[in-house]
């Protein structure tokens, strides 16, 4: 992977700061309807701020590692949940 400017890094933390918007329960987001999936939801929209941050801070290859290693953490399956399915269908509360 060929490490460019830090713009483009900068641009990968403002679009995760966007989608952690989009998810997040507090921002009208697609949480507030996420039922049983809701603190799912939460954490993976404080785990794409916390990788828009380190970007923006330190905008570099190793920090683009740490933010999507966080990410794919944020996004395991819970126990019981290996293949990673929603709880039941979407109308369901």
């Amino acid at each position: 992977f060929d490490a460019g400017p830090s713009q483009v890094y900068r641009r990968d933390a403002w679009r995760l700061a966007t989608l952690a918007t989009a998810v997040a329960d507090g921002d009208g987001g697609l949480a507030r309807v996420a039922g049983a999936n809701a603190a799912a939801a939460n954490a993976l929209a404080q785990a794409l701020r916390d990788g828009a941050a380190a970007l923006d801070a330190q905008p570099d290859v190793a920090s683009l590692d740490t933010a999507l290693a966080a990410l794919a953490n944020a996004t395991a399956a819970p126990a019981g949940n290996e293949a990673g399915t929603a709880a039941g269908p979407v109308g369901e509360r």
